[in-house]
């Protein structure tokens, strides 16, 4: 079984909820379009989009047991986005019933996944500690272009797969023992060194596995941008080393034209 664990910024966090709850749908679109339906993803949330109630057992809504940040936007301690979202992947493990053998991957509530993701994690899944989805594309939302990028785990969360014993499941909901799972101790850029370092047996998937979404109302990194100089820098890029969305790109994410 393959586990994917997301965590959801609270309504009262982000700037547009509505287009918060549709890019989640997406991402679970993106699931739905999987060649092989063994998986299940747990969402940690403090408020459930009303379309949740519709889908199958495989997509589970769990509430996180503490208050939302009082403003998302800022970096570091107690009040941070950052911390929120890392809490809500704990509790989402927690819940998700992974056992020690299982492929446990992160996903950030606004990044897709490759039509072939979960098929081809459950072939590895007997043969190696970790996977590696460091190939994909960076997806500006308000230019609707894409970035070809060659090192996913530097960029998101939404870039490996780890047996779950070496995530440490938490054993409860309490503060302490969520705070004990990898994240906060290994951040995502610095997986693919703690795997080497660990002698852990890893493989990358061949070829764009995922697509990570910028400029949300999910991505925290696009607060950071507060000059309208690097705002401007941002998307220019994507004007001059990115392309538009094709079709095969809405066949192998199920990314419709947003």
């Amino acid at each position: 079984m393959i586990h994917f664990i997301t965590p959801l910024a609270a309504k009262s966090a982000v700037r547009d909820w509505s287009l918060t709850c549709t890019l989640l749908r997406q991402t679970l679109a993106s699931l739905e379009n999987q060649e092989s339906p063994d998986f299940r993803i747990t969402v940690a949330c403090h408020d459930k989009p009303d379309f949740a109630s519709g889908l199958d057992d495989r997509f589970q809504f769990v509430e996180a047991p503490f208050d939302p940040p009082h403003d998302a936007k800022t970096i570091r301690g107690e009040n941070s986005g950052l911390r929120d979202a890392d809490l809500k992947r704990d509790v989402a493990l927690y819940h998700s019933g992974a056992n020690g053998e299982d492929f446990v991957m992160p996903l950030d509530a606004d990044d897709l996944l490759h039509v072939r993701v979960v098929a081809e994690l459950a072939d590895l899944a007997s043969e190696v500690d970790g996977a590696l989805l460091n190939q994909g594309y960076e997806f500006c939302y308000i230019s609707k272009r894409l970035v070809y990028r060659r090192n996913m785990v530097d960029r998101t969360s939404s870039s490996f797969a780890l047996r779950g014993r070496l995530l440490s499941i938490p054993k409860s909901l309490d503060i302490a023992d969520l705070q004990k799972t990898l994240w906060h101790t290994v951040y995502h850029s610095k997986v693919i060194a703690w795997l080497e370092a660990s002698g852990l047996r890893n493989e990358s998937l061949e070829g764009p596995r995922v697509i990570y979404s910028t400029n949300t109302s999910t991505n925290l990194s696009d607060f950071y941008r507060h000059s309208i100089r690097r705002r401007l820098s941002h998307r220019a890029k994507f004007y001059i080393i990115g392309r538009g969305v094709q079709h095969r790109d809405k066949v192998d994410f199920a990314l419709n034209a947003r």
